[in-house]
């Protein structure tokens, strides 16, 4: 009962990132003291939480699976639903580039998708494009990528990197650099590659716990990390979502004009106002155009 209080007030902390993997609060709960570190307490939490779910004491919406999808179509119960909806989102659904005026064309690569409510808070403040770079990268996405920065040749291209601190995460960064600017030919793009998290340093300033699981021994790209930066690997989950946001968000900012992107923000809310006019406009002479015809008819 006194672990699930404790996971109760991780949930309670953590709410406006929710819903949140079982990693990373199975991480929050070691880096504040509350389990040891190991796969038992691992398997014991995963239990605790299953049963806290179906028992009622904590939400189904607060704990997501992100390794498994789930896709339904796309319908509408009626046309009256359906003109309601679009009425609704009218307003929501507009919104500037606000990198068309920079000078730096930016995209945030993550390597796992337990961070994705994160990188995508980012992405939408500052209208970023996101790549979920879940193991090793398709060669597909990466071609996307460059048929991107194609299309925009006045723009110094960046790509922030986020993943684990642990041989794959590093390795990925690296072989990604190495296909798009050497086997694609992109080298003389002069496309900026910044890994921004996770890194030695970061793990040392927020006492991270180690991985769980883990170097694996038999992985190939092992004793090349041990000898750099010894037998310690850590995931990415374990950083406090609220830091993750506040390090990536700091190095996007380094890439953006400040005074451009007011010009821009403030130029969506003077055509907003625009649109929330005309349809004041447009509802006034629709109610007035209903009540002539009654009266008429």
């Amino acid at each position: 009962m006194e672990k699930l209080n404790k996971v109760e007030e991780i949930l309670y902390e953590l709410e406006e990132y929710k819903p949140l993997t079982l990693r990373q609060i199975y991480y929050q709960m070691v880096g504040k003291g509350f389990i040891p570190n190991n796969k038992s307490q691992y398997n014991m939490l995963s239990e605790l939480l299953k049963w806290a779910r179906i028992d009622c004491r904590i939400s189904w919406n607060d704990i997501e699976d992100r390794s498994r999808f789930y896709n339904s179509p796309e319908t509408d119960r009626s046309l009256d639903s359906f003109v309601k909806a679009w009425d609704d989102s009218y307003l929501s659904g507009f919104k500037l580039d606000y990198l068309a005026s920079q000078q730096n064309y930016i995209e945030l690569w993550y390597e796992k998708d337990a961070i994705t409510s994160v990188i995508r808070k980012i992405a939408s403040k500052y209208r970023l494009s996101t790549v979920a770079a879940t193991g090793y990268n398709s060669i597909t996405f990466q071609h996307d990528f460059t048929e991107r920065i194609n299309n925009k040749p006045d723009k110094q291209p960046v790509i922030l990197f986020a993943s684990d601190f642990d041989p794959s995460g590093l390795d990925m960064f690296e072989s990604i650099q190495k296909t798009i600017n050497d086997e694609m030919g992109f080298n003389n793009r002069g496309i900026i590659f910044r890994r921004v998290a996770l890194s030695r340093k970061q793990i040392d300033e927020f006492h991270l716990p180690k991985s769980i699981d883990a170097i694996k021994p038999k992985d190939s790209r092992a004793p090349k990390f041990i000898k750099e930066y010894g037998n310690i690997a850590v995931e990415i989950d374990a950083l406090k979502p609220s830091d993750l946001q506040r390090i990536v968000e700091d190095a996007v900012l380094e890439y953006i004009d400040p005074l451009l992107l007011e010009q821009k923000i403030n130029e969506e809310k003077l055509v907003l106002l625009n649109i929330q006019e005309f349809l004041k406009d447009f509802y006034v002479f629709k109610v007035s155009r209903k009540w002539n015809l009654k009266v008429g008819g």
